[in-house]
């Protein structure tokens, strides 16, 4: 009986992992078209790109829809969420 009750804890645990790492809402606009500096270089086509101060991954600057001005400069973010942990303390991801 302890045999089978560890197989479905064991189990339970997997399927609860798994589903947070493929259903993670928050995270869907970060595996979709972007390029996260430590992974990949950053473009190498003519794009111009910017790195987004709360997450630092590059955001290709034409077609963005997530930038914010502060203090007169623009700012731009791979993710609407990301704008607004930005917009929430802008100096605590502004680095001097």
């Amino acid at each position: 009986m302890k045999t089978i009750g560890r197989f479905v804890i064991t189990v339970a645990s997997i399927a609860f992992l798994a589903s947070g790492f493929f259903a993670a809402p928050a995270l869907a606009d970060h595996r979709l078209g972007h390029k996260h500096p430590s992974l990949e270089s950053p473009a190498q086509d003519n794009k111009e790109t910017a790195k987004d101060p709360v997450c630092g991954m590059e955001v290709t600057k034409s077609g963005a829809k997530n930038i914010y001005e502060y203090k007169g400069k623009k700012y731009y973010f791979c993710a609407k969420d990301e704008l607004e942990k930005f917009k929430a303390d802008p100096k605590k991801y502004i680095k001097k």
